[in-house]
C-alpha cells in the first residue's frame, strides 16, 4: 500500500501546482484585498475538481505576484499620485495590454487645440506613471487622441507651441515626446479633476491660458 501511494505523490503534487499556478493566473488583475481571498476560492475550487483531498489551508501556496502589470498595479500607482480612488482613475483612462486610452471625450467649446494638450498631458502621464514609459512616440500618442474622438491634425505643432508643457526629441515618424515637471503636476490635477466630472472647467482653464500666450 505505502508503495502504491509513493507512486502516485508525483501525479498529486503536479496537480496541486498545476492549481496554484491557474489561480494564480486567474486572480492576477483583481486589486487587493480582494485578490488574496479570489486566491483561496479559485484554488479550493480547483482542488476539489482535481479529486484530491488537499485543502488550500494544507497547500503550501506563494504569494500572490503583485509586481506591476500593465492595468494592473500601475492604476493604484496612478490614482494615488492623483489623489483618487482606482475606481475612478478608471472612469477617465484605461491601460489594458500595456496601451492607454483616454475615456473622457473633451468636445466642449475650448477649441481643438486645448483639447488635445489636455488630453496629451493625461496620456502621457499614464504611460510615465502607471506604465513606467516617459518618452511615448508620436504615432502612439495620435493614435490614442483619436481614440478619444479628438482629431489628431496639427498634433505636433499645438504640442509643439507649448514647450513649458511637452519635450520632444526626434524627427518625423521617430518623433517621442515626454511632459516636463511641471506638466507632470498639471497633468495628475487635470486626471483628478475629469474623475470628480469637473472636464468643462479644464477645458476653460485651458482655453484662457492659450488667450494670455
Amino acid at each position: 500500500m505505502m508503495r502504491k501511494q509513493k507512486g502516485k505523490e508525483p501525479e498529486i503534487v503536479n496537480k496541486i501546482k498545476d492549481a496554484v499556478r491557474i489561480a494564480k493566473e486567474v486572480v492576477e488583475n483583481e486589486p487587493e484585498p480582494y485578490r488574496t481571498e479570489a486566491f483561496r476560492v479559485v484554488l479550493g475550487t480547483l482542488l476539489e475538481s482535481t479529486g484530491t483531498s488537499a485543502s488550500v489551508d494544507e497547500v503550501e501556496t506563494p504569494k500572490v505576484d503583485r509586481r506591476e502589470r500593465p492595468g494592473t498595479d500601475g492604476l493604484e500607482k496612478l490614482a494615488s499620485a492623483c489623489s483618487i480612488s482606482r475606481h475612478q482613475l478608471e472612469d477617465v483612462v484605461d491601460t489594458r495590454d500595456g496601451v492607454v486610452s483616454f475615456l473622457v471625450h473633451l468636445d466642449g467649446t475650448a477649441g481643438l487645440r486645448e483639447e488635445q494638450i489636455v488630453a496629451s498631458q493625461c496620456i502621457l502621464v499614464t504611460y510615465h506613471v502607471a506604465l513606467g514609459k516617459e518618452w511615448v512616440g508620436a504615432a502612439t500618442l495620435a493614435e490614442a487622441i483619436r481614440n478619444a474622438g479628438m482629431s489628431s491634425n496639427n498634433l505636433s505643432r499645438n504640442l509643439s507651441a507649448r514647450p513649458d508643457l511637452f519635450r520632444k526629441h526626434g524627427k518625423k515618424r521617430s518623433t517621442e515626446y515626454k511632459l516636463t515637471e511641471t506638466a507632470k503636476k498639471v497633468a495628475l490635477l487635470t486626471i483628478k479633476a475629469l474623475s470628480e466630472g469637473k472636464g468643462q472647467k479644464v477645458l476653460e482653464a485651458a482655453r484662457g491660458e492659450a488667450k494670455t500666450e
